[in-house]
């Protein structure tokens, strides 16, 4: 009862609250605006977003908390968003990886094509004796 209190005395934003009923978005929003432009919002929810910072995400996913709210995903889920907008961030982040991966390949095929070469070059000279 006592964080519930807590909770609902943080009409301004900066105060730190870990409400029982809100989860770590909800307790994030009161944190960022305070519980007073909750309210406000409450009866125009749409500008919600534009309170929020731009640079919140919880999930750590790349996609800004105020953004998924907007598509409707879970701001707490760095595995649900905008499936476009998830591939790009993450390709983005794998980048390296990804051109590693693909140097590795072609060094093993150019490898494994020259090895073939000089199987069958030494097979040829073999049979031309």
């Amino acid at each position: 009862m006592e964080q519930l209190n807590k909770a609902r005395a943080a009409l301004e934003p900066g105060n730190t609250v870990d409400n029982p009923i809100l989860n770590k978005f909800g307790n994030a929003i009161v944190h960022q605006i305070g519980l007073k432009k909750v309210l406000e919002l409450s009866t125009d929810p749409v500008k919600l977003p534009q309170a929020l910072d731009p640079k919140s995400d919880l999930d750590d996913d790349g996609i800004a908390d105020g953004q998924e709210y907007l598509d409707g995903t879970d701001p707490l889920n760095k595995y649900h968003g905008d499936a476009m907008k998830l591939f790009f961030i993450n390709l983005g982040r794998s980048k390296y990886q990804l051109l590693l991966a693909a140097a590795a390949v072609f060094l093993l095929g150019y490898g494994l094509t020259h090895l073939l070469k000089g199987i069958s070059a030494a097979t040829e000279a073999k049979e031309a004796q």
